[in-house]
């Protein structure tokens, strides 16, 4: 009885990694472009934001963005910054508004 369980765990492990390597098990990529709308225009690239406490540049573009970031981390950093006349995301104050950048993904 031990072999045939051994056999089925075996078999069960392979097809596994046979699955992960052909196909993977993470979402591929589907070849959409992912573009940042920068812009002096409110309505055409970013959106104001007061801050509260507890918020980060991070936690407030994931709230925008439904938790999926389609840029770096570094992206949205220097895209804050440039919107905020060089405003490090570590030096936002609680109650100030803020510009933060606007993503969407077009094809």
């Amino acid at each position: 009885m031990k072999k045939f369980a051994f056999t089925l765990l075996f078999l069960l492990i392979a097809y596994v990694i046979y699955i992960d390597l052909s196909q993977g098990t993470l979402p591929s990529a589907s070849g959409e472009k992912i573009s940042a709308k920068i812009s002096d225009e409110p309505s055409q690239g970013y959106f104001t934001y007061k801050a509260k406490a507890g918020d980060t540049v991070l936690s407030v573009l994931e709230r925008q963005l439904d938790g999926q970031m389609p840029v770096s981390i570094s992206t949205a950093v220097l895209d804050f910054k440039k919107l905020n006349s060089g405003i490090n995301p570590e030096d936002i104050q609680i109650g100030s508004v803020y510009k933060f950048p606007e993503y969407s993904t077009s094809e």
